[in-house]
């Protein structure tokens, strides 16, 4: 009985690290603008969905769970961006976003509210 229980929860592990994993690593989805690209960002939709948020923070690396940058919005609230662009990992980074909450996806980060990332800017 022990040895089902225990592969069922080894199962139950990789299934979850695999759910988690599979559309983290998702920074090529998203064209980049900001400091590399001038600001500019192609999209094939100038409007932003209905649920979408909008948002001002910094960019913070968090050095949790092998580390990890996050964005901590200047409302208080906290942000795990699954498609935060290379360019834009940059401790103390001042950024307007507008993103979706992603409630379909579960992070180990255990840190904020998780978000795709729709358009992203480097603010001064």
């Amino acid at each position: 009985m022990k040895q089902i229980i225990h592969g069922m929860l080894v199962a139950g592990c990789i299934m979850a690290v695999y759910g988690c994993n599979k559309g983290s690593d998702s920074t090529n989805d998203m064209p980049e603008s900001g400091p590399d690209t001038g600001g500019q960002q192609a999209s094939a939709s100038t409007e932003a969905p209905a649920d979408a948020i909008e948002f001002t923070g910094t960019v913070i690396y968090m050095d949790l769970e092998g580390g990890f940058y996050a964005i901590d919005a200047d409302d208080g609230n906290k942000y795990d961006p699954l498609n935060l662009p290379q360019a834009f990992r940059k401790e103390g980074l001042r950024v307007k976003v507008s993103a979706q909450h992603q409630t379909d996806v579960m992070s180990m980060h255990m840190y904020g509210t998780i978000i795709q990332i729709l358009k992203i800017d480097e603010i001064e």
